[in-house]
């Protein structure tokens, strides 16, 4: 028999990045063992202190540090409410999976997907080069997660007052390693038109903490 000498199978590979990502997680979660009363005094604080607690779970150098994404999600709501939105809830259960925010906007159904992820020396960086798509976090956002947030959008929409389709946002945010000058930046999810300038029905402010 002659040996194998074909490329590996995209599920093979598929297999061998989610162990990683599983292993990197989990020594990311025995780093941060030790910290634990203080991980839940922060998170106590996230609510009230978004910007404060991203810019601490930031220096936290761990892939496993839930705080990180939850303050990154507070952030992002604090955004939208700057912006106008109400938010209607966030970490919402539906059938098809868990959406991070809901929020509503001159009568729109906005249902946002928040990706956070460090970065250094975010205050020098020109602002026009933080939201171009497909280098900031959220390239992590996949087509079986995007098609997974369609349709838990679409039995949301189902159940509100209006019927009418929720729109789906991406909200990234840029957490700012060595000070509190972080960003978020809104545009829409994948499949749809990438303009960081389009306030998508929300006020127009700057994004900067």
């Amino acid at each position: 028999l002659q040996p194998f000498s074909g490329q590996r199978s995209d599920r093979t590979q598929g297999r061998e990045q989610r162990g990683r990502r599983q292993g990197q997680r989990q020594e990311g979660l025995n780093r941060l063992a030790g910290w634990d009363p203080f991980l839940r005094f922060l998170e106590r604080l996230v609510p009230a202190f978004p910007g404060v607690t991203l810019g601490l779970a930031a220096r936290l150098d761990s892939r496993g540090n839930p705080l990180l994404g939850q303050a990154g999600e507070a952030f992002a709501a604090r955004h939208l409410r700057r912006r106008g939105a109400y938010i209607l809830g966030c970490r919402v259960r539906t059938p098809e999976g868990e959406l991070d925010l809901v929020a509503e906007a001159q009568g729109v159904l906005f249902v946002v997907e928040v990706k956070t992820g460090r970065t250094r020396d975010l205050e020098n960086l020109p602002a026009q080069l933080v939201p171009s798509a497909g280098q900031g976090p959220g390239r992590r956002l996949g087509p079986d997660q995007t098609q997974r947030l369609r349709r838990a959008a679409h039995w949301l929409s189902r159940r509100s007052r209006s019927r009418r389709p929720a729109e789906l946002l991406l909200a990234e945010v840029f957490a700012d390693r060595e000070g509190f000058k972080h960003r978020c930046v809104v545009r829409p999810l994948p499949e749809g038109c990438p303009t960081p300038d389009d306030d998508h029905g929300l006020g127009r402010r700057d994004d900067r903490d």
